[in-house]
Parts: C-alpha cells; sequence; structure tokens
C-alpha cells in the first residue's frame, strides 16, 4: 500500500482528494434540494400528512366519478327525449283551388314529426270565408289516412 502511495506526489493527493470534496458536496446538496422535495410533499399546503392529502383528492375523485356518471345519465335521458320531440318542421303554403281565387296561397301543409317519424301532419285548406284544419297522424313517416300532395311532400322534407 505504501508503495502505491509513494507513486503520487502530494499535490496529486491533493487534488484528487479535492475532486471527491467536490463530487462529494454536489451529492450533499442534491440530497439536501431531495429532502426539501419530501417535506413539502409530506407536509401538505396546511400541515396535512400525505396520507390525508391522498384521501382527500380519492374521495374528491369519488364525487367527480358520481357527477360524470349522472352527467352520462341526464345526456342520454335528453338525447332519448329530443328524439322523440318534433323537429324542423317545413311548412309549404299553396293554393288549394289552383288560382280560382277562392284561396290564393293562404292554404298550407306542415308535419310535425320526431326523428322516428311519429308525430302528425297539420294541414289547412283556406277559402274566402271558411278555413278548415286537419291533422293526421304520422307512424314512421306514413299515415293510416290519405295524404295529399302537399302533405307528402312536407313528410317527405321532414326525414331529411
Amino acid at each position: 500500500m505504501e508503495e502505491i502511495l509513494t507513486q503520487f506526489t502530494s499535490t496529486q493527493i491533493t487534488y484528487a482528494l479535492g475532486a471527491l470534496l467536490v463530487i462529494n458536496s454536489i451529492f450533499l446538496l442534491l440530497l439536501l434540494i431531495l429532502f426539501i422535495r419530501l417535506g413539502k410533499i409530506f407536509k401538505g399546503n396546511t400541515g396535512k400528512n400525505l396520507e390525508s392529502v391522498i384521501s382527500t383528492l380519492v374521495s374528491h375523485k369519488e364525487k367527480v366519478d358520481v357527477f360524470q356518471k349522472e352527467a352520462i345519465e341526464t345526456f342520454i335521458n335528453h338525447d332519448e327525449r329530443i328524439k322523440k320531440s318534433a323537429h324542423a318542421p317545413h311548412v309549404l303554403r299553396f293554393d288549394a283551388f289552383n288560382g280560382t281565387g277562392d284561396g290564393g296561397k293562404q292554404s298550407f301543409a306542415t308535419a310535425l314529426v320526431s326523428e322516428d317519424g311519429n308525430g302528425m301532419v297539420l294541414s289547412s285548406l283556406y277559402i274566402r270565408d271558411k278555413m278548415r284544419i286537419y291533422a293526421k297522424p304520422v307512424e314512421n313517416y306514413t299515415s293510416s289516412f290519405e295524404l295529399t300532395e302537399e302533405e307528402q311532400a312536407v313528410l317527405k322534407h321532414s326525414k331529411k
């Protein structure tokens, strides 16, 4: 062992010890930074320990999961209700008496149907001193009553 030490000069040994001291100081500084970080994690913002912080986060996550489930159920419910409601009604005005002057383009037909094609076709015939309104039920875009050309046109338009 003495032979090895005698091969190195005291200057070389001093440099080696200095380098080891610098490396050791860097590791000590990194260890100090790590302890400070761990202290912040375990302490928490209000002096709570890590276990209570984690349990609070788990509790919040459970509340968010319940809220998400309720929101999804609400969206599904709204989607079902929207499918059943009348959408995009189209009104077609027409001259019921083909220009004889008895009504002009005061008559109309409109389809009030859901996405499934269930609802009704509403039509009116206007004559100078009278007005008649007809409602015909519709299921799956077909009616058990005979539909006029105008009623068929608005029903076809509502399929789009």
